[in-house]
């Protein structure tokens, strides 16, 4: 072999050894935080079947219906449980089934809005127009806003943990 061949060799061995790097860059290992998104995921799947706001459980409140299938559901808590369903439960499982890192970044992107709406779902459930104490948020509502705060904390940390930094 002369000197040009063994060149043209190092050059292709090199652009496909910075293939695998930039296929392996886009990856994430959540490791035994898997574990805990997972865990997560069955928390929020059992407050959905708890009441969160006049009664309704999670699941009537997503579907806008109010206790015993009659009635109207605030739109804030709705809006949570819309947020909870598409981040907590479809973005949390597509992003452990892919592992991609953008799929877990907008997972925690969505997870961390959506808490917040939570927690303003709370406040509007205690507060009226009047002078007299709201209705209150139920069990099944500040559990899923919790389940919400622990899922973007270990989103957040999945995705800092990326190798050569979250930006590069």
């Amino acid at each position: 072999m002369t000197d040009d061949e063994d060149y043209a060799e190092m050059v292709r061995l090199r652009a496909q050894v910075d293939e695998v790097e930039n296929r392996m860059n886009r990856r994430i290992d959540p490791g035994v935080r898997a574990m805990v998104i997972a865990v997560c995921v069955l928390v929020l799947a059992i407050a959905s079947i708890l009441p969160w706001v006049h009664g309704a459980a999670g699941w009537q409140v997503l579907f806008a219906q109010g206790p015993g299938g009659a009635g109207k559901v605030d739109f804030l808590p709705r809006l949570f449980a819309m947020g909870v369903f598409v981040f907590g439960f479809l973005g949390s499982a597509l992003s452990l089934g892919l592992r991609r890192w953008a799929v877990a970044w907008l997972t925690t992107l969505g997870c961390g809005l959506f808490t917040v709406l939570g927690l303003v779902s709370i406040w509007s459930q205690q507060t009226t127009t009047s002078h007299q104490a709201g209705p209150g948020p139920g069990a099944g509502l500040i559990v899923s806003v919790l389940t919400m705060i622990v899922l973007v904390i270990t989103w957040a940390r999945v995705v800092w943990s990326r190798p050569g930094g979250v930006f590069s």
